[in-house]
């Protein structure tokens, strides 16, 4: 028996006929897990295993290409619905998380001496303030050039030891900000869906403002 490999998804030997025509009818003969009943494989001869069932299916059944997405009962093939769900909140969880690295990494604008400025906070950036907030806390230097940007170019600054702990704050509030937006808004929003659409109604800029003020009073 020829079984799918569940990492490439690749089939040696789908028992495909290489000319068919929409409504062409295969054999396949389907191994599964005898306590999960989750479908591990098919293909066009059997193996002869007790955990394994031969079907009549259709060769443009959905079954064909995503065949893990499946269980079997009642001697047939059934979607299985929740494995579908918590598969889909996994790529949406690892798709939240990848938005706010990146909102992290974009910067943050943050006011200094009435000016408006937007700072980076790329690696590179974040070593800069790291080595920046040591050198001032221990009085090697009375003061660091930042980098900024202002009214679409970039510009220099000089930031002091009090103006770096203010700094040090908005960084921090600018971190925490977007680690919460995550963890607790938009996350839950995800563990909690009861549909596949739910899950991929979420998106990273949707208005949760509601429930943000629920965190806050929470917190």
């Amino acid at each position: 028996m020829n079984f799918i490999d569940e990492e490439t998804g690749l089939v040696e030997n789908p028992a495909i006929p290489d000319e068919v025509t929409e409504d062409t009818k295969i054999i396949v003969y389907v191994n599964y897990d005898p306590v999960s009943f989750r479908v591990g494989g098919y293909g066009s001869t059997s193996s002869g295993a007790e955990n394994e069932i031969e079907i009549e299916i259709d060769r443009t059944h959905d079954f064909i290409e995503f065949p893990f997405s499946y269980i079997v009962s009642d001697g047939t093939v059934v979607k299985d619905y929740e494995y579908l769900l918590q598969s889909v909140r996994r790529e949406k969880d690892a798709e939240l998380n990848s938005a706010c690295e990146n909102e992290i990494l974009g910067g943050f604008d943050f006011e200094i001496d009435g000016t408006l400025y937007h700072f980076s906070f790329d690696i590179e950036a974040q070593l800069n303030y790291q080595g920046a907030e040591r050198l001032l806390s221990k009085g090697v230097v009375e003061s660091v050039e930042f980098t900024v940007f202002h009214d679409g170019t970039y510009d220099r600054i000089l930031i002091d030891s009090e103006k770096m702990d203010i700094l040090s704050v908005a960084i921090l509030n600018h971190t925490d900000s977007k680690v919460k937006r995550y963890r607790k808004v938009l996350l839950p929003l995800v563990n909690t869906a009861k549909t596949i659409e739910e899950v991929k109604a979420i998106t990273w800029d949707m208005d949760t403002s509601n429930l943000e003020q629920e965190v806050k009073t929470a917190t």
